[in-house]
């Protein structure tokens, strides 16, 4: 089994190309439109809404930006993403203003970030083996 997309929800394009674009480095490769006719039988919640889809090493993030926004979230929804250097990325993160949330527990550090949205990420570094 894999993982083809995870879906994510911005308030704008440009919130989303800055988060997956320039910070995780991801390719745009799809944008496109659903109308909210389809929104409602897929989500129950009719809403227009523009996918702009980015992807990286056969990994893919479909990102909704929906005409109407709404504030509501699952606070136990997230991504977990393994990089392979997760120091720079953190960095280059904080330098963007992200909310960044270091979490110690035990002798590990877990490191959760938010998009400009509010969608949540826990960045875990490539083990090499």
């Amino acid at each position: 089994m894999k993982i083809t997309h995870v879906s994510a929800v911005c308030r704008s394009v440009e919130n989303a190309d800055i988060f997956y674009n320039k910070l995780l480095r991801f390719v745009k490769v799809k944008d496109f439109f659903i109308e909210a006719e389809l929104t409602d039988k897929i989500f129950g919640t009719a809403c227009r809404c523009r996918i702009v889809a980015y992807a990286l090493d056969g990994q893919e993030v479909e990102v909704f930006i929906p005409d109407i926004f709404h504030e509501e979230r699952n606070p136990f929804n997230h991504v977990c993403l393994e990089v392979d250097d997760r120091k720079s990325l953190v960095a280059a993160c904080e330098d963007a203003g992200v909310s960044i949330n270091k979490i110690s527990r035990g002798d590990k550090l877990l490191i959760f970030i938010n998009d400009f949205d509010g969608n949540m990420f826990e960045i875990k570094e490539r083990v090499r083996s």
